[in-house]
């Protein structure tokens, strides 16, 4: 008696065991599978923010700015080769983390493929070359 009463108890912490496996892992698929309103809301905002954060402008947008103008002016000043360079890109980002705008503005030379981008602080006009980062 002892012994099928051992085998039986063995038996069905057994599958006891398995059924909570089991069913712990079918609720976790089913929670992956649908999901509720509040993720799918949060994750329609944070591709929204990032749309928001990341703007493609054109170079005349950007030139239209005194501040990115008066900045490019000064690029020029400390860098005279870019005055041969074309502005081929420009974009503002806004961080909201670390509280900050930048425009980067990048130069080409004609008929090369060598590129320089600059950033521009857009609160305090500041040139932010590629060696120095935004703190």
């Amino acid at each position: 008696m002892k012994k099928n009463l051992k085998k039986t108890s063995v038996g069905l912490a057994s599958l006891g065991l398995v059924t909570v496996i089991a069913l712990s892992g079918g609720l976790q698929v089913s929670a992956n599978e649908n999901p509720t309103q509040n993720n799918v809301a949060k994750n329609q905002d944070s591709a929204r923010l990032y749309a928001e954060a990341y703007k493609k402008i054109t170079a005349s947008e950007a030139l239209a700015d005194k501040d990115v103008k008066a900045a490019i002016d000064r690029v020029y000043a400390q860098f005279p080769k870019t005055k041969s360079y074309a502005i081929t890109s420009a974009n503002v980002i806004d961080n909201f983390v670390s509280n900050f705008s930048r425009y980067n503005i990048t130069f080409r030379e004609k008929d090369s493929k060598r590129s320089i981008t600059f950033g521009i602080n857009v609160k305090t006009g500041e040139i932010i070359t590629p060696e120095k980062k935004e703190v």
